[in-house]
């Protein structure tokens, strides 16, 4: 779920998407508002960080993705710099995209 924002980082729009689609999957009270936390491993002096980075409040009754960026170390949507990674055309290919 959350490689579409290193993946498609000019499609927003696929991330929401993609996260309502899975909130609906999660048991929850129809009023309640979920919380996805992303959280980034961080490479210290002798050891690895767990480092909550954005917190997405999703409520499934109105459609709606919130996002709070609690920690800019890194970005959601960049991918490492020694990472090959780039934006392909679309879901299922390699063919690097338009962007």
């Amino acid at each position: 779920l959350f490689t579409t924002l290193k993946y498609y980082p000019s499609d927003h729009g696929m991330f929401v998407e993609r996260l309502l689609r899975y909130a609906r999957t999660v048991p929850h009270q129809s009023d309640a508002r979920l919380l996805f936390e992303y959280v980034s491993i961080v490479k210290r002096e002798g050891r690895f960080d767990f480092v909550p980075v954005v917190h997405y409040f999703v409520d499934v009754d109105q459609h709606s993705v919130v996002e709070k960026t609690v920690n800019d170390l890194v970005s959601v949507q960049a991918a490492a710099h020694t990472s090959p990674v780039h934006e392909g055309r679309s879901p299922g290919t390699y063919i690097p995209g338009d962007h």
